[in-house]
């Protein structure tokens, strides 16, 4: 899905869904953001029932939702630069494993 990008009243900088991307620096987020999108539907179709992009233009953005037969959501990530930078480094592999670990309740 391509992204919308749109310049913003903040000098240098453009709004792609939520977030403030250095002009310069977009092409190449845009590009990042669509390989993880497409990476977490591919690894979340694996898991859960569907998968749906969803909540672009909200305040939080856009994210990836693993569902249950249900409706329910069971895993999810934002789209946001931090997921991008973070999470776009792996593979399927440990990208299953880190939806896997958000199921987990922290430790005390």
């Amino acid at each position: 899905m391509p992204q919308s990008r749109r310049t913003s009243q903040v000098p240098g900088m453009i709004l792609v869904d939520a977030y403030l991307i250095p002009a310069e620096q977009a092409d190449a987020y845009i590009a990042a953001r669509e390989a993880l999108a497409d990476k977490a539907t591919r690894v979340l179709q694996e898991m859960c029932v569907s998968v749906e992009r969803c909540w672009a233009g909200s305040q939080d953005g856009e994210a990836i939702v693993g569902l249950d037969a249900r409706g329910r959501i069971q895993a999810l990530t934002h789209l946001d630069p931090d997921a991008v930078s973070a999470l776009g480094e792996l593979d399927d592999a440990a990208l299953r494993d880190w939806f896997l670990l958000q199921d987990k309740p922290a430790k005390p």
